[in-house]
C-alpha cells in the first residue's frame, strides 16, 4: 500500500537551507542558487544543531512565503519604479524580515531563476517603532516614495496596511500581510531541527501565534523533540500575566458580561480567521464608584480569553518623571502589548488624563501627555488582537478626545451590587450556610454594595467564625452584615420608598421615559433614568418637578420631612434642583433675561436678585408637583410597596406599575408657573 506523504509548506525548501549549521553562511547559499544547484537537494554535510535565531528565520519564511501562495503573485521583489507593501504588526517581525529579505535577496524574493535584481538594485524601508513622531514616520514615507522616483525597487514593511496612504497604496505590486505562525509550521521547523521523519503533532490548545521570540527560542534551543513539546505546553499554562479569575467570578454587572461575551466570541471567530478584527468592539470605559470591580472584570475576561493582561495606570507613569520619562514608559507597556497580542492592556486612572481645557496653569504639560495617549491608543485600536480597557470613577473628568468612539467605543457603568449580583456571589460564596430566605433577606440587606464590601464582609464573617472555633453560620454572617449594611427600621424604608416614588410617578406624570431601573437599600434609594441630550423649556422645568418630587411626597406622607432631599452632597435632590433653577435662569435663556453667566459661580455669589429669581421658581415648582400628586396618593402608596417587596424594579415592573396612573389629557406641559409660556 503506498505511503501517504504530507504536503511540504510554501518555502520549506529554503526554510531548510537556513536551517544549515552555522558554519554554512549565507554567502554559500548565495553560491548554490547562482550557481543553478538544484534546491530541492540540501546541503547535508554538515551535521551541527542549528541556532535559535536560524530556526526563527526559517519559521519566518514559512509564514511570508505562505502569505505569498495566498495572494498568487508572482513575485515579491516589484520592478524597478515599483513597491512591494509587507505588513508585520510586531516590531521584532519587522527588524527580523527586514534583515533577511536582505540576506536572502535573490531566492526569496524571485519566482524564478531571474537574478537580474540584485542587492544593489533593492531598497527595504521599515516602518518606525511605537512612539514614532510625526516627522519620524515622514521621513520614512519619504525615504520610500524617492526610492521609487530614483527607479529602485523598495520594499516596505509596515505595522498595518491601513496606515498607508492611498497614494503609495495605488503604487504596490504586491501587498502581503505576515500571518502569525500556525501549529503546522512550527512542526514543521522543529522536525528538521530534530530530524524527525513525520511532522510532529503540536498539543493541542495552545496559541503559537502569541508565542515571543524569546519563548520560540527556548522551544528551538531544546535538546530533543520531547523537550521542545515540554515547552511548548509549559507556554500553555497559566503565568503570572494571566490572572486566575474568568468571568465565572464575576458576581453582577449583566451589562460588562454581555459585552464580553460577545467579545469572546468574536475573539474566537479572529482566531480562526473568519472574522476580520476591525469588526469587532474592542475597547471599553468602565466607569462608576470606587470598590465596584472594575479591574477584576477585566483580569476576568484575560482568564477567560486566555490572554496576557498588562496593566498601568496614570501614576505607574508619572512616576517615572517628567513628561517625556512618563510617556516612555507609558509607549513600552503599549509596545508590550502589542507584542503580546492577543492581549488585554488596562489603564487604571484614566481620568487623570484629564481635560485640556482645564486648569491653565497646567494646560502645557497636560496636552502634551493627553497627544501622546491619543497616539497610542489610535496605535492599539488599530492593532488586531488588542483589547483596551480604562477605568475611571470620574468620566466627566477625562479629556473628550480619549473617550470619543474610534478611541474608546463602548462605554459601561460599574454599579454596586444589585440584589441578583449578591445572590450569585453569596451562593458562590458562602454555599449551604444560609437557608433560602436567609439568602433573601442577606441580599436585601446588601443591596447597593459594592463586590468589595461583600467580600471584606464575609472576610469579617469567616474570622468571627475561626474566633469562636467552630464552623462559619449565619449568626457570623448576619453579625457581620450589620457592621457594613445595618437592618434598616421599617418606618425608614417606608419613607425611602414613597421618597422614590415620589420621583417616578412625578416622571410619569411629566411625559419622560420610564426608568431603566429603581432600587432602595436601607438608607437611601437610587433611580436611573436616561436624560434627554437637549432640553427645552418644557423639558428642563419637568426635571425640576422630578428633582422636587420626592420632597414634596415625604412632606404629604409624614409630619415632617427628612433631611433625604438634600443630606448628601452635590449629588442629592435639592442641589440637583438648584443647579436646574440657576441653569434656567442664567444659562438656558428660559427665563426673561438672554445674559448669560457663568454656572460654575456658586449660588452664593450671584446677586440678591438672582437668588430671589431662583427661590421662587423652586417654590412654584414644588407647589406644581404637589398639586400633580395629590390625587395619586394610593398610586404612590402602591408604588412604595413594590419597592419594599421586591427591592428592585426593572424597566418592565417600573411600566406595569406606571402605566395603570392615566396622564390627564388636558395637561399642559409647557404650564409651568414660571416658563416662557406660563
Amino acid at each position: 500500500m503506498p505511503t501517504k506523504t504530507t504536503p511540504e509548506l510554501p518555502g520549506m525548501t529554503l526554510a531548510k537551507r537556513c536551517l544549515q549549521p552555522t558554519e554554512r553562511d549565507i554567502d554559500d547559499i548565495f553560491a548554490d542558487v547562482l550557481n543553478g544547484c538544484d534546491p530541492e537537494d540540501p546541503d547535508t554535510g554538515n551535521t551541527g544543531k542549528p541556532s535559535p535565531d536560524q530556526a526563527l528565520n526559517a519559521l519566518l519564511i514559512l509564514r511570508l512565503m505562505h502569505a505569498h501562495a495566498s495572494i498568487g503573485q508572482p513575485a515579491m521583489l516589484p520592478p524597478k519604479g515599483a513597491l512591494t507593501l509587507i505588513a508585520a504588526e510586531r516590531s521584532e517581525d519587522r527588524k527580523r524580515l527586514a534583515v533577511l529579505i536582505k540576506e536572502l535577496n535573490v531566492e526569496l524574493l524571485t519566482a524564478s531563476a531571474d537574478i537580474r535584481h540584485r542587492l544593489n538594485d533593492l531598497e527595504i524601508h521599515t516602518h518606525p517603532k511605537l512612539g514614532a513622531s510625526p516627522l519620524e514616520l515622514r521621513r520614512v514615507a519619504e525615504g520610500v516614495e524617492d526610492g521609487i522616483m530614483r527607479g529602485r525597487a523598495v520594499i516596505y514593511i509596515v505595522d498595518r496596511m491601513s496606515g498607508v496612504s492611498a497614494p503609495m497604496a495605488s503604487a504596490a505590486t504586491a501587498q502581503l500581510t505576515l500571518p502569525y505562525a500556525t501549529p503546522e509550521m512550527l512542526s514543521a521547523i522543529l522536525q528538521q531541527i530534530h530530524k524527525g521523519k513525520r511532522r510532529t503533532k503540536l498539543p493541542a490548545g495552545v496559541d503559537i501565534g502569541a508565542m515571543s521570540e524569546l519563548r520560540l527560542a527556548r522551544v528551538f534551543a531544546a535538546d530533543s523533540m520531547a523537550a521542545a513539546i515540554e515547552a511548548i505546553t509549559e507556554f500553555g499554562l497559566p503565568d503570572k500575566t494571566r490572572p486566575g479569575i474568568t468571568l465565572d467570578d464575576v458576581h453582577g454587572q449583566p451589562v460588562a458580561k454581555a459585552a464580553f461575551q460577545q467579545l469572546l466570541g468574536d475573539l474566537n471567530d479572529w482566531r480562526k480567521g473568519s472574522l476580520d478584527w476591525s469588526e469587532v468592539t474592542s475597547s471599553f470605559i468602565f466607569h462608576g464608584p470606587p470598590g465596584t470591580g472594575k479591574t477584576m472584570l477585566a483580569e476576568a475576561l484575560s482568564g477567560s480569553a486566555g490572554v496576557s493582561f498588562i496593566r498601568t495606570s496614570y501614576s505607574d507613569c508619572q512616576k517615572a518623571g517628567h513628561q517625556g520619562d512618563m510617556l516612555r514608559v507609558l509607549t513600552e507597556t503599549v509596545e508590550k502589548a502589542i507584542t503580546n497580542a492577543p492581549a488585554i492592556l488596562f489603564i487604571d486612572e484614566i481620568d487623570s488624563f484629564y481635560s485640556r481645557t482645564g486648569d491653565t496653569r497646567f494646560s502645557g504639560y497636560m496636552t502634551g501627555v493627553v497627544n501622546g495617549l491619543l497616539t497610542l491608543l489610535d496605535r492599539l485600536n488599530s492593532t488586531p488582537g488588542v483589547i483596551v480597557i480604562g477605568a475611571t470613577n470620574h468620566l466627566s473628568m477625562i479629556d473628550p478626545a480619549i473617550i470619543r468612539p474610534g478611541r474608546f467605543d463602548c462605554h459601561i457603568r460599574i454599579d454596586p451590587l444589585d440584589r441578583s449580583g449578591v445572590m450569585t456571589m453569596i451562593a458562590a460564596q458562602i454555599p449551604d450556610i444560609l437557608s433560602g430566605d436567609e439568602a433573601q433577606m442577606l441580599a436585601d440587606q446588601l443591596i447597593g454594595q459594592t463586590g468589595a464590601t461583600v467580600a471584606a464582609m464575609l472576610r469579617d464573617a469567616r474570622t468571627k467564625a475561626r474566633r469562636d472555633r467552630i464552623p462559619m453560620t449565619a449568626r457570623h454572617i448576619f453579625d457581620a452584615a450589620e457592621a457594613v449594611a445595618p437592618v434598616p427600621d421599617p418606618d425608614l424604608l417606608r419613607r425611602v420608598a414613597l421618597h422614590e416614588a415620589g420621583h417616578l410617578l412625578m416622571g410619569h406624570l411629566s411625559g419622560f421615559s420610564t426608568p431603566k431601573r429603581a432600587a432602595i437599600r436601607g438608607r437611601s434609594g437610587e433611580i436611573l433614568r436616561e436624560m434627554p441630550d437637549v432640553l427645552t423649556p418644557t423639558l428642563a422645568n419637568g426635571m425640576l418637578n422630578i428633582y422636587l418630587a420626592g420632597r414634596v411626597t415625604e412632606a404629604m406622607f409624614f409630619a415632617e420631612i427628612s433631611s433625604g432631599a438634600g443630606g448628601t452632597g452635590r449629588a442629592s435632590d435639592l442641589a440637583l434642583a438648584t443647579a436646574m433653577a440657576l441653569q434656567i435662569e442664567l444659562n438656558f435663556g428660559f427665563a426673561d433675561r438672554l445674559t448669560w453667566h457663568d454656572p460654575t459661580i456658586p449660588p452664593n455669589l450671584h446677586s440678591h436678585e438672582i437668588r430671589i429669581a431662583v427661590e421662587k421658581r423652586l417654590q412654584a415648582s414644588a407647589s406644581a408637583v404637589r398639586a400633580a400628586l395629590a390625587p395619586h396618593v394610593r398610586d404612590l402608596e402602591r408604588i412604595a410597596q413594590a419597592l419594599m417587596d421586591e427591592r428592585e424594579l426593572d424597566r418592565d415592573r417600573l411600566s406595569e406599575l406606571l402605566s395603570a396612573v392615566a396622564i390627564p389629557e388636558n395637561l399642559d406641559k409647557t404650564d409651568h408657573p414660571l416658563s416662557p409660556a406660563g
